[in-house]
């Protein structure tokens, strides 16, 4: 049962580059965290926000960690989840 809880999450991985992989491992984290919080809200960092918005249907931001857009989200999230896969 999912918490009815008002979490941020932010997710950073290789996102809006057209991988299919990893838009598919995206698609099941964002899935599996609703599942376990019913509200959650969250912010992709991606290569191509637009993209990654209108695929997963969730605010997206251009992938740059020194951008004054970048704070500003990270500073407000609840949960930070860094993909790192080789």
């Amino acid at each position: 049962m999912a918490r009815d809880l008002n979490v941020k999450i932010f997710v950073h991985g290789y996102f809006g580059f057209g991988n299919i992989g990893d838009e598919a491992i995206l698609s099941v984290l964002i899935e599996e965290f609703k599942n376990i919080f019913s509200k959650a809200e969250f912010t992709v960092l991606s290569s191509n926000p637009w993209r990654t918005m209108r695929i997963h249907c969730v605010k997206a931001i251009r992938e740059r960690l020194i951008s004054l857009d970048f704070w500003k989200h990270f500073s407000q999230i609840s949960y930070t989840n860094f993909c790192w896969w080789w």
